[in-house]
């Protein structure tokens, strides 16, 4: 028991230590609304007393205290006055109660938008080879379901500070009018919680923490599957599929039906138990006790009603904290793992490209044991178009994403006019920095927003212009809407080599100072490349391009071509050089293409 409510105190410290004056708050207000109905009560015996006519108020400390609180203010204790006294303490307690629940709200509201954005942004801020590794889908769910399950909890400790404090004053008012009966009564909900009610929250904690992983891999499987629909649709895979997800949700079925039986069964079990032990304090009262007064008997009968309603609201926040638990540890071991995978940026330097752009000596692997690049060296001057072939897997890609600084070499330096690119401001370096790849990234939004692509900077006209020089204007002007035509989701509704020149007038609509395209032609038709061929040769000498392809028919027109084998540069030289040289690897390519 006492490791469970260290774990507790660690994960609320974890989770909710910057909202620690915050629920102070609310524990005042607790403890306030706790005093106003405890009061409220006690006051009932004075008044059944004054009622009945037994010629006195009870012999308790509240209801002594209560006509001393008369008598200062020279108020006649009367049937009438009491019961206004105890209707204004009731109201002082629900106007507490209220103050109390906007406070929650607000805490909680400003904590579920807090985390959400925090999170959000650390993820996006991360570094690629930590954004490898996440599965599709479980950030969404770990940003709705998680922290809403987090905020939850948060909203939890504030009802159970409230049941808590309520319970503690009761029990202080019970005690100041029968030791004996609220002895009895705190023994047994002891007893009651420990030996029968206990079990039940470590059983809905393995419970939750199971669904917390299903509803992960379920999401995981969802978005996996939706990305995939055309070739699942074109293979005939759907019912294989559809079974795969129908043994997710029964599993989450059984599992929400035990959790529920769980709860509904121990919060059930609460109100008969309470209702008999009332009845035998009734009794041993009426027929045992030689003091029995009907004016404190009702007080402390509605009294151990109000302890047993609040241990079960507090046990009913027990167990949500068991319910929760899981997904709020899985939500800060995100949160963890994001802040300590933030990308580096120590570079203070502009972006200055006057020169060239170099790779001296680099040598690059994703793990141990292989080595992806080995002492690659390189340079591509300002205003060149530079190609990069090889077969696949020799480190082509690789190279490009060094380039974007997604990775850090091992070894070696990647310089611009010779300065080490490290140096160079990260945000100065990406602004410059423009990337088509094969994998085309369209919003389901309008043409003008997919070139301005989240760049308030970008005017319509800049858009316009970059769709001239991606040779893509005239297209978009015989469209529907020209400009404001939305391209559909992930820009179905455009062709492949629509779609690419598309990206390419967004990264042209950022002025970039060295463009890059990986395999950016590799999936196109002939009259889509030849366009884009256009493109980049009017492009040439203006900006700085370098192309990855297979596609040689793309670089006939490049400056240098570098051919890679095992990591390595085997050969460079303009095409009409490598041409001429019949061991060459660009010579074999093109020829067998012939």
């Amino acid at each position: 028991m006492i490791k469970k409510i260290i774990y507790f105190l660690n994960l609320f410290h974890r989770s909710f230590a910057e909202y620690k004056l915050h629920i102070l708050v609310l524990t005042i207000l607790g403890i306030l609304s706790g005093l106003f109905g405890g009061i409220g009560v006690s006051a009932l015996i004075p008044a059944f007393s004054l009622a009945i006519g037994d010629g006195g108020v009870g012999e308790d400390f509240v209801s002594k205290n209560i006509q001393s609180f008369f008598g200062v203010f020279g108020i006649d204790l009367t049937v009438a006055s009491v019961l206004l006294f105890i209707v204004l303490l009731f109201l002082l307690k629900a106007a507490t109660t209220i103050l109390f629940s906007y406070v929650s709200a607000r805490i909680t509201s400003e904590y579920e938008e807090k985390t959400r954005s925090r999170l959000f942004e650390n993820v996006l801020r991360a570094r690629w080879p930590y954004l490898l590794t996440q599965k599709l889908g479980h950030l969404e769910k770990i940003l709705m379901t998680n922290v809403g399950r987090s905020t939850a909890m948060l909203s939890q400790i504030g009802y159970a500070i409230m049941a808590a404090a309520n319970l503690i004053v009761y029990m202080s008012v019970a005690v100041t009018i029968s030791f004996f009966i609220t002895a009895l009564t705190f023994v047994f909900g002891g007893a009651l919680f420990f030996l029968f009610l206990r079990p039940f929250a470590s059983r809905v904690r393995m419970l939750s923490a199971e669904t917390e992983l299903i509803q992960r891999q379920v999401s995981h499987y969802i978005n996996e599957n939706i990305l995939g629909l055309k070739t699942i649709q074109a293979s005939g895979a759907g019912n294989t599929i559809t079974e795969g997800g129908a043994r997710y949700f029964r599993d989450l079925r059984n599992l929400n039906i035990r959790s529920n039986i769980l709860s509904i069964f121990s919060s059930m079990l609460m109100e008969p138990i309470g209702i008999i032990f009332i009845s035998v304090v009734f009794a041993f009262s009426y027929y045992v006790s030689p003091n029995f007064s009907i004016a404190s008997l009702a007080a402390v009968i509605y009294l151990i009603r109000q302890i047993f309603s609040y241990l079960e609201q507090f046990y009913t926040h027990l167990l949500g904290f068991n319910d929760k638990a899981p997904y709020v540890e899985v939500l800060l071991q995100h949160q963890k793992e994001a802040l300590e995978q933030k990308e580096e940026n120590n570079g203070l330097n502009k972006f200055v490209f006057e020169k060239e752009f170099s790779f001296e000596n680099i040598d690059f692997s994703y793990n141990e044991n292989s080595r992806v690049l080995n002492d690659i060296s390189f340079t591509v001057k300002k205003g060149e178009f530079a190609g990069f072939i090889g077969p696949s897997g020799v480190g082509k890609t690789t190279i490009v994403d060094l380039v974007l600084r997604l990775f850090v070499p091992l070894s070696g330096k990647i310089s611009l006019d010779g300065k080490d690119v490290l140096t160079i401001s990260m945000e100065e370096w990406r602004k410059n920095i423009g990337y088509v790849s094969q994998d085309i990234f369209l919003m389901n939004d309008t043409v003008l927003n997919n070139i301005k692509f989240y760049d308030k900077s970008i005017t319509s006209e800049k858009a316009e212009e970059a769709a001239r020089m991606a040779n893509i204007y005239d297209f978009i002007m015989e469209l529907p809407d020209k400009f404001l035509t939305v391209v559909g989701e992930r820009g179905l509704l455009l062709s492949g080599g629509q779609r690419q020149r598309l990206i390419i007038a967004r990264v042209l609509a950022r002025e970039p100072k060295l463009l890059i395209l990986d395999e950016a032609t590799s999936a196109l038709d002939n009259e889509s490349e030849v366009k884009i061929q256009k493109v980049i040769e009017n492009l040439k000498g203006k900006i700085t391009v370098i192309v990855v392809a297979h596609r040689l028919s793309t670089l006939t027109n490049s400056d240098i071509i570098f051919s890679l084998r095992d990591g390595k540069i085997a050969e460079s030289g303009s095409p009409q050089e490598l041409l001429k040289d019949k061991d060459s690897y660009f010579y074999k390519v093109y020829n067998i293409r012939k």
